[in-house]
């Protein structure tokens, strides 16, 4: 691995450090400093940090499943969004229309052609829950929380945890006072007794540096195609696939990918192995 292993260090020790911070009694945020849901969701997704920092650098620590996982946003020297991450057992990389991915060994490639890609609206915070508290802490940040249901899929997740849909999720983040970043945050299980259960704690940094895991670098200095996709609406995205790989495909609800532009050449749930540069056609499916 390259020093974005090192990093992951970093960003762990940096987590404890801030975990630690604000222990003394948070006084009441002045009404200046009051957050909505809405104005926090708006400032912290992948989009919108990009327009004001270089890069934005995720890590998590989950405690009950002992895995850490780290992921660096940033754009190429095309101005595309992509996205590093790294954790126990996988290596990923994305951009808005690919993700190539490295699990237990196992190679992947995948490519998105639905309307938005992948990093439409990205939050890099808990969503879909209700702010219930803010508090300015001792360093001046905004130290907010969230409630939010579970869903069956997330406590099928966690059901080896005993997590069920009867529980709920509390998130704590800490925002900057002055731009509403996020710096960290804390995943909760609250259960109907009362009862919590902390399952994982995350840090943001900025303008760190990019570094990249072997698997990745190896990607990118591989020889590839492009494969060109044809939207709906007439935009066009590109990903590029080398030589010899196969990849399978995604697009939304009630459309497909074709070989032609009339629809009558389907293409395969996992494609042939690409031997040159292709165009493939998102259409409403036949």
């Amino acid at each position: 691995m390259k020093r974005i292993s090192t990093s992951i260090l970093a960003l762990m020790l940096t987590l404890g450090i801030l975990s630690g911070c604000g222990a003394s009694v948070p006084s009441q945020p002045s009404a200046a400093q009051k957050l909505t849901m809405e104005k926090a969701e708006e400032i912290n997704n992948v989009a919108h940090l990009l327009g004001l920092y270089k890069t934005v650098t995720y890590a998590q620590l989950d405690y009950i499943g002992g895995e850490v996982n780290h992921t660096i946003f940033f754009k190429d020297e095309n101005g595309t969004i992509c996205q590093v991450s790294e954790g126990n057992g996988y290596v990923d990389y994305q951009t808005e229309t690919l993700s190539f991915s490295l699990w237990n060994g196992v190679k992947g490639y995948h490519i998105s052609a639905t309307e938005n890609g992948f990093f439409y609206n990205y939050l890099l915070m808990g969503h879909d829950g209700k702010l219930v508290s803010q508090t300015v802490d001792a360093n001046g940040n905004l130290a907010c929380e969230t409630k939010a249901d579970i869903s069956q899929d997330y406590a099928d997740g966690l059901s080896g945890f005993g997590v069920t849909t009867a529980d709920k999720l509390i998130t704590k983040p800490v925002f900057a006072s002055d731009d509403y970043r996020e710096l960290s945050i804390d995943y909760i299980i609250l259960h109907p007794d009362g009862s919590e259960v902390k399952i994982a704690s995350a840090v943001l940094l900025y303008d760190q540096e990019v570094t990249y895991p072997d698997t990745v670098q190896d990607y990118l200095d591989a020889e590839k195609y492009t494969v060109t996709i044809q939207l709906p609406e007439g935009d066009t995205r590109t990903a590029e696939i080398p030589g010899g790989a196969v990849f399978t495909w995604s697009c939304d609800a009630g459309y497909a990918l074709y070989l032609d532009g009339e629809g009558k050449t389907p293409l395969g749930e996992t494609s042939d192995p690409v031997q040159g540069n292709m165009t493939l056609y998102c259409l409403a499916a036949q």
